[in-house]
């Protein structure tokens, strides 16, 4: 298992990457500003990948069963740049959510999900706050084109190749970070 320490920063660079990839941050932390995540809007094919997931039934007070991951914009109908409050609209209220000089991880366990906020508070998340960047946390429940339990050469015939690997991490240009066993 990771150091705290160390699974922040390395959720930070995978926001860094994510944002670097189109989907972008409010331009402004008051919850006022919050109207436009700046996030690219998804294709056709990723409305319905979400379509079909929020379709089927659901196991945490109205999160899909499956949450379709869409690469470089987000999980399960939640998006990167989306606030606190819009996300515990789709997936309900995390676990406490932790964290550290504005950072916060909020986690919901039953669905394999992570979720690190920008917060304009030190040590506690508001609704204002913004998503960062997500992560699964085990391997059921996910669809798309790149899932947990894929190997290498099933990710990179979807997404890719990538010669970008640090700490044990491959990160595409397409803003996904797989960490490979």
């Amino acid at each position: 298992m990771l150091h705290p320490r160390t699974s922040l920063l390395l959720a930070f660079i995978a926001a860094c990457l994510l944002l670097g990839c189109g989907a972008g941050s409010p331009e402004s932390s008051s919850p006022d500003s919050q109207t436009d995540s700046g996030a690219p809007t998804p294709s056709s094919d990723d409305n319905q990948a979400d379509t079909d997931a929020n379709d089927e039934d659901t196991n945490v007070e109205g999160a899909p069963a499956t949450l379709a991951i869409v690469e470089g914009l987000g999980i399960g109908g939640v998006e990167i740049g989306d606030t606190f409050a819009e996300i515990k609209a789709i997936l309900g209220e995390p676990e406490s959510p932790m964290g550290y000089n504005r950072m916060i991880v909020a986690s919901w366990p039953q669905l394999g999900l992570e979720i690190f906020f920008a917060s304009e508070l030190d040590f506690e998340i508001n609704d204002a706050a913004w998503a960062m960047s997500m992560n699964t946390t085990q391997g059921d429940g996910f669809s798309g084109s790149a899932i947990p339990g894929m190997n290498r050469s099933q990710i990179e015939t979807e997404v890719g190749t990538t010669n970008d690997e640090t700490l044990g991490y491959a990160f595409y240009e397409c803003g996904l970070v797989v960490q490979y066993d």
